[in-house]
């Protein structure tokens, strides 16, 4: 579904992604882990093209490396970005009808109910101030947004980000419904224990670099991987 390849993206004379290759297949859960710094929420810039990158980015046989961010989004790419970003003085609903583009906004009703389905605590707050909702459903909210353009491939940066752990145990059982229903999902994540548990696969990023990659459940039990990212050495239980 998205091929990367030869990723490259400077800020200045600071490299932030170097060389970076990596591809998500069509229903596939797939992680971007790595420290603050690593490279992670730029590769998610680039793909989308928020940031001017150099090398091929690739959704679904159609190269995107010329096209403006509107017409990524169109292609098929939608993000959760970090921070959520929801608008606060703005109702739940509206928020997630801002997350409609040309071709999904006649199905508005019918996205907005698949929405409220997915996420029954937005549809009881649907007519409250977005600001006035707890960091979870936020994040909750910010996602189901990303979800209202239909994309192929949904990106989210950092959800599980200041969250508690009942938050972060919800959100992979959301990430696990997506892929039941299908949806390409390249998650960006410091917590490695949560990303490499919902996963297919991963990548582990170091200095804008890939410096592992393979299925979830083999580096999770990686000892470098357990050491640097989970925070156990060879022989700890989880």
């Amino acid at each position: 579904m998205l091929e990367l390849r030869d990723l490259s993206l400077n800020y200045g004379s600071i490299p932030a992604v170097r060389g970076l290759t990596v591809r998500v297949g069509p229903g596939e859960v797939v992680a971007l882990i790595g420290a603050n710094g690593a490279g992670k929420t730029s590769t998610l810039k680039a793909v989308l093209g928020l940031e001017n990158a150099k090398g091929s980015v690739v959704l679904d046989g159609v190269a995107l490396d010329k096209l403006p961010t509107p017409a990524r989004v169109l292609a098929g790419i939608s993000l959760s970005p970090e921070g959520r970003h929801v608008f606060p003085q703005m109702s739940v609903e509206e928020n997630l009808l801002l997350g409609l583009t040309a071709r999904t906004r006649p199905q508005a009703g019918s996205l907005t109910q698949e929405m409220y389905a997915l996420f029954p605590r937005l549809y009881e707050r649907a007519s409250q101030k977005a600001g006035s909702l707890s960091g979870g459903e936020q994040q909750m909210l910010a996602i189901a947004r990303a979800l209202m353009s239909s994309p192929k491939l949904l990106m989210l940066d950092e959800p599980t980000l200041g969250l508690a752990p009942i938050i972060v145990s919800q959100l992979r059982v959301i990430i696990g419904t997506l892929k039941a229903r299908g949806t390409s999902v390249l998650l960006a994540e410091q917590n490695a224990e949560m990303a490499l548990a919902c996963t297919d696969r991963a990548y582990v990023l170091e200095n804008g670099k890939v410096a592992k990659e393979g299925l979830s459940r083999e580096l999770s039990q990686d000892p470098a991987v357990r050491a640097a990212y989970l925070g156990l050495g060879e022989g700890d239980e989880e």
